[in-house]
């Protein structure tokens, strides 16, 4: 015992005070992945180890390295004398690390787990994902591990179980959300609104309303930006038309004051004020008396018609009837360029859907069109992870997938 600690004291004196703190915070973080039982092991291991007639360290190195080859516990990948060597080489380079800094690095340096003990632990978490302690030590003894080893595998293992059934379930709200769009889309196009009148039932449709669409970021698509221009075109012709005809009915009328001052008269209101009219075409006191009540109106509105009335008089009377053959004339030939205006409109239309469909065509490849028409029968909307996953498949780009799928649906609406 005097020899040992005169040994010892020889040691440490001769040794320098930085490599001597080093090795012994090695030691420390070494020991502290050990239990009780399996620290006493390690010490008769080493007593036996270092009983050994060997003078070289780096050739102990080489017996365990190649022990632990035989027994097949690391991957060939990371079998390798250098590794060991090259962990020996790293700490002794670094003076100022914490201990837990340090321990994840030598962690990390530690080769991975071989095949086998890998699917021993994917058993155990197969049938139980979660782990006890006494279950934790017990797998750590029978596969050579530390319990901290075994509890970090499980913990990464129940992660990536946990990920994958977030992003089924992130699949399955999409589908839910696309299904239920379409049916409340379907529904309020088809319910008519059913009213009971005289013991029948009169259906009567809705009007047509415009539904508010969406926003959606990036550049509009093609067909979006055709429908668009269609819908202006027809609203277009139809204010044009509406106007044309309002102009016809306005000369036909015999007696047309304006439509702002008809609005706030009746058909027996106004017949009354025509007849008071032609027995005297000023409103004046003595008669304003029984006009209002034979018509119910306010004096402001009975001067107001009158006023309007001798106006529109004077103005029918100013015009000469040639004037009046003009503009009749000219009104006709505008109905008849507006309505072939419309129908150029509608072709050309047409024509650009034709050929939009023809240049999406010619992009895709026909091995291509194969597998588009065999997913299209599947599914007619595609999903954004299948778009991508078409898209490296193929080679081809997510828009002119979109478009192809897009020009699909509406062949099979003209054929329906």
């Amino acid at each position: 015992m005097v020899e040992l600690s005169s040994a010892s004291i020889s040691f440490e004196s001769s040794t320098p005070s930085t490599n001597l703190i080093r090795i012994k915070h090695l030691f420390l973080i070494f020991v502290r992945q050990f239990d009780a039982e399996e620290y006493k092991l390690f010490c008769h291991y080493m007593k036996n180890l270092l009983n050994q007639p060997v003078k070289d360290p780096f050739e102990l190195l080489d017996n365990i390295v190649n022990d632990i080859q035989s027994s097949g516990f690391y991957d060939s990948s990371d079998q390798e004398d250098s590794s060991v060597i090259n962990e020996y080489n790293y700490y002794s380079k670094d003076t100022n690390s914490d201990d837990d800094s340090v321990y994840d690095e030598h962690k990390s340096k530690i080769s991975r787990l071989s095949s086998k003990v890998d699917a021993e632990l994917e058993k155990k978490y197969q049938s139980n994902n979660t782990i006890t302690s006494q279950e934790k030590k017990h797998l750590a003894k029978k596969l050579g591990l530390t319990e901290r080893q075994v509890q970090n595998w499980f913990n990464k293992r129940k992660t990536i179980e946990d990920t994958n059934e977030k992003i089924l379930q992130d699949n399955e709200n999409l589908d839910k959300r696309k299904s239920s769009n379409k049916e409340a889309r379907k529904s309020s196009l088809d319910e008519p609104n059913e009213e009971k009148e005289n013991g029948s039932f009169v259906s009567e449709k809705k009007e047509n309303t415009e539904q508010v669409k969406p926003r959606r970021r990036g550049r509009p698509r093609l067909s979006e930006t055709l429908s668009n221009d269609k819908e202006s075109s027809s609203r277009r012709s139809n204010v044009r038309r509406s106007s044309i005809v309002d102009k016809d009915n306005l000369k036909e009328s015999s007696s047309p004051p304006p439509k702002k001052v008809c609005r706030g008269y009746s058909d027996e209101q106004l017949k009354k004020l025509d007849e008071f009219f032609l027995d005297d075409n000023h409103a004046e006191q003595s008669s304003l008396g029984l006009i209002e009540k034979e018509t119910k109106l306010s004096e402001y509105l009975i001067k107001k018609w009158f006023k309007l009335k001798r106006e529109s008089l004077k103005q029918n009377s100013s015009v000469p009837k040639s004037v009046v053959e003009e503009k009749s004339q000219s009104e006709s030939l505008d109905k008849e360029e507006s309505r072939i205006n419309e129908d150029k409109v509608e072709n050309s239309m047409e024509s650009k859907d034709n050929e939009s469909d023809s240049e999406i065509l010619k992009n895709v490849p026909p091995d291509a069109i194969e597998e588009l028409e065999k997913t299209f029968e599947k599914t007619p909307v595609l999903r954004p992870l299948d778009k991508k996953a078409l898209s490296l498949r193929l080679g081809l780009k997510t828009t002119d997938i979109d478009r192809w799928f897009n020009s699909k649906r509406k062949l099979k609406e003209k054929i329906v």
